[in-house]
């Protein structure tokens, strides 16, 4: 990779947020709270504010429809605000790190200990599994058939608990991981979502790391391996997924033959593109700049109670996804117009600026950070069964690592939790019926 321009102002930006997040989240590791909602802001600004915006500063990408300078100029604007955002952030958490130990917490010790994960892991990986091959067809577009999105979410923290509860005397936990091999990670490969494999990586490494046989060193290498090796195949396989003749498996043997540029080239590509929000912010304040895009101050998050009124009482209710999922991307340019089938729904902190202003970044950083350690709270103020205690707090952490737009986001939040407290309730009444019956004998 020959850089071009690199602009050194919003590198060493993104190299302060990525310092801070990644000491934040050590900590908060070290206090059994990585997997929660508000590590998984911290990971966001880790990854999205700062590797990928990182790689963005030095290289940029090819594919910009937009002149570089402009969209570094832009960055350059709004760096600023966000770090100052996010120090408070950080000062909150610094200063609470001692009350924070005390957030109570579900230890993955004690689910198998007290809990049948065999069952449980089989019950939500059917369930979430289900949800997935349904959630991209028509189904899911209307009625009942909303909740199979919500049942794919459940996908990933099933499998990190399917990994970690993995023992060599235990053959039905053996084949719970084969048969997650075979449909998750399976699909993952042979998905044009570059994400999916690259989620369901994690979700292994998490759920093994979890089981105490796996350092940060080991974690590290494989992170490395993964990136030099398989983000290039994930890159080749993506440019050619609309190829009906170009299959899978060929995608990966022409990967093999990359050079060790063209492997960081591809790799820094990606996380330049996917894994930036800077830029996506960019693109936003340009489009405002230029009258292309209007303020709306404040009107997407009145839309969120409208978004949740289910469209069984509501049959006409707009589809409110339309505006920041197909028009926002086009009229800031980020998608051509006569790209009719993409969507791309801009991030959170994006739809915040044209909602109001980038100079308001703080007090939306903060906003959102007191909203989710609050559902972290809610989480055990519910008092859930263990195991759905958990299922719940794992949830919300990949929801708040993955947070677009709200509109978007708010339905999987709330919803995450109905479903969550009925499969609950469900398995309360089952347990119940059982243990009569069992009691009249």
């Amino acid at each position: 990779m020959i850089p071009i321009k690199p602009d050194i102002f919003s590198a060493y930006c993104a190299l302060i947020v990525f310092i801070l997040a990644f000491v934040v989240l050590y900590f908060r590791n070290k206090r059994g709270l990585f997997l929660t909602a508000v590590s998984g802001l911290h990971l966001t600004f880790l990854l999205f504010f700062g590797l990928g915006s990182f790689f963005y500063a030095i290289f940029g990408i090819t594919s910009d429809r937009i002149a570089r300078n402009v969209i570094t100029a832009k960055i350059d604007l709004l760096y600023p605000y966000l770090i100052f955002g996010y120090l408070i952030l950080v000062g909150i958490e610094f200063y609470n790190r001692k009350k924070l130990g005390v957030l109570q917490r579900m230890t993955f010790l004690y689910l198998k200990e007290h809990v049948n994960l065999n069952a449980f892991n089989i019950f939500i990986l059917l369930l979430s599994f289900i949800g997935y091959l349904f959630s991209s067809s028509d189904i899911s577009n209307s009625g009942a058939g909303t909740l199979f999105p919500v049942f794919s979410n459940l996908l990933l923290p099933i499998s990190i608990l399917i990994v970690f509860n993995v023992n060599k005397n235990d053959s039905l936990s053996i084949w719970l991981l084969i048969i997650l091999i075979l449909l998750v990670g399976v699909q993952a490969f042979v998905s044009s979502w570059r994400s999916q494999l690259i989620l369901f990586f994690g979700c292994v490494v998490i759920g093994w790391s979890l089981r105490g046989k796996m350092n940060y060193y080991i974690i590290s290498i494989l992170s490395i391996a993964f990136i030099v090796f398989i983000i290039p195949f994930q890159q080749l396989k993506k440019n050619n997924f609309n190829n009906y003749n170009y299959e899978t498996n060929i995608a990966f043997e022409e990967s093999l033959d990359f050079t060790v540029d063209q492997r960081l080239e591809m790799s820094g590509s990606f996380f330049a593109e996917r894994i930036n929000y800077t830029r996506e912010m960019a693109y936003v304040q340009n489009a405002l700049d230029r009258n292309l895009l209007s303020y709306r101050y404040g009107e997407t998050y009145i839309e969120i109670f409208f978004q949740l009124i289910p469209r069984f009482l509501w049959s006409s209710k707009p589809v409110y996804n339309r505006f920041t999922g197909y028009e926002v991307p086009r009229k800031i340019g980020i998608l051509g117009k006569s790209d009719e089938t993409s969507s791309w729904g801009v991030n959170s902190f994006a739809e915040f600026i044209y909602n109001f202003s980038y100079e308001y970044l703080p007090i939306f950083i903060l906003a959102l950070y007191s909203l989710l350690f609050y559902l972290d709270k809610l989480v055990y103020r519910i008092r859930l069964r263990p195991e759905y205690t958990w299922l719940l707090q794992i949830t919300l952490f990949f929801l708040s690592l993955n947070l677009v737009s709200v509109i978007f986001s708010s339905t999987y939040f709330l919803w995450s939790f109905i479903v969550i407290i009925l499969l609950n309730a469900i398995t309360g009444l089952t347990n119940e019926n059982h243990f009569i019956r069992r009691s009249a004998y």
